[in-house]
């Protein structure tokens, strides 16, 4: 198993930094979805974390 996380910009990962927030935040957690998508995400750094290929977290 090889684990690694990444800092990368919104737009060349948004597939997989939404998939990872929409399940945790809307899907887990019941946040609304017109709260969890705050127009911030443009500015922020993100980092994206791996195991394998296989995204498993994100934080911005």
């Amino acid at each position: 198993m090889n684990i690694t996380s990444i800092i990368c910009d919104y737009e060349s990962h948004t597939e997989d930094i939404c998939a990872i927030r929409y399940e945790v935040f809307v899907g887990e957690q019941n946040v609304p979805e017109e709260l969890e998508i705050d127009g911030l995400d443009d500015e922020a750094k993100h980092v994206l974390a791996y195991v394998d290929a296989l995204p498993i977290g994100t934080g911005r």
